[in-house]
């Protein structure tokens, strides 16, 4: 994880790269941003 710019984070295994934004006005992240999030894990192989 990476920190960026306003609101995004950088999620980076190798070369396999992906950036979410953090949640806001409201501090719950939308089900489909946990969503890409577990497909980018999936696709490098790691289980959550």
């Amino acid at each position: 994880m990476i920190e960026r710019s306003g609101s995004r984070v950088l999620l980076r295994k190798g070369a396999d790269r992906m950036v979410v934004h953090r949640p806001h006005p409201r501090p719950e992240t939308g089900r489909a941003t946990v969503r890409d999030i577990a497909a980018f894990l999936a696709a490098l192989g790691v289980e959550p």
